[in-house]
């Protein structure tokens, strides 16, 4: 990929030959790359590397942490650098939320109360809130239960009230909009094959 044009200090970008979709992407402005975005604060070498990182290098579970914050002064503990960017674009205007289909939403978590949370979803899909229903209007009477609050309700009623509400409404919305796209690509049974299948 040619990325002169671009206002990043890379002059080009290869791509895995197996990936021209990915070069696509970026040449149409639906894709990008972020540079210079690891885990190293200096300059170092095989001598003094350790004294001179704050994180393990080497070690892939720490690593794999740490990629996922990219927060390496601890200055935003808790948060991850995709969560961040979300925080930045909601600041500016934008509506963000955020996926995980892993289970693994690290990268995904910004400051709380500025965004959602990240939803997270199973690798075999959205099913039907209350497919069955034992009665009719089942979650209408749902709604109703947790909709009425008195002085005496108390605090972790009206939470739990307030969240099962948003958490069927969120629901609703992504049930719906998964159940309109229909996946024809077939991908390999492995774990990240499973998660886009």
């Amino acid at each position: 990929i040619d990325a002169r044009a671009s206002s990043q200090p890379c002059t080009s970008f290869g791509i895995h030959p197996s990936l021209p979709i990915l070069r696509d992407l970026y040449n149409e402005g639906s894709a990008l790359f972020v540079a210079n975005a690891g885990l190293l604060v200096k300059p170092v070498n095989k001598t003094n590397y350790k004294e001179q990182t704050p994180v393990q290098l080497f070690a892939h579970n720490t690593m794999s942490r740490e990629t996922k914050q990219l927060d390496l002064n601890g200055h935003m503990s808790g948060s991850g650098v995709v969560g961040r960017l979300k925080d930045v674009l909601t600041k500016i205007g934008y509506s963000t939320d955020s996926f995980s289909i892993s289970g693994d939403t690290m990268a995904l978590m910004g400051r709380p109360g500025l965004n959602p949370p990240p939803s997270v979803m199973s690798s075999s899909g959205l099913t039907a809130l209350n497919a069955e229903p034992s009665m009719t209007g089942m979650d209408d009477l749902i709604r109703d239960l947790n909709d009425a609050t008195s002085e005496d309700s108390g605090f972790m009623s009206e939470t739990w009230a307030s969240a099962l509400s948003v958490a069927m409404d969120q629901h609703s919305i992504l049930y719906s909009a998964l159940e309109k796209v229909s996946n024809s690509k077939s991908f390999p049974d492995n774990e990240l094959g499973r998660q886009l299948s």
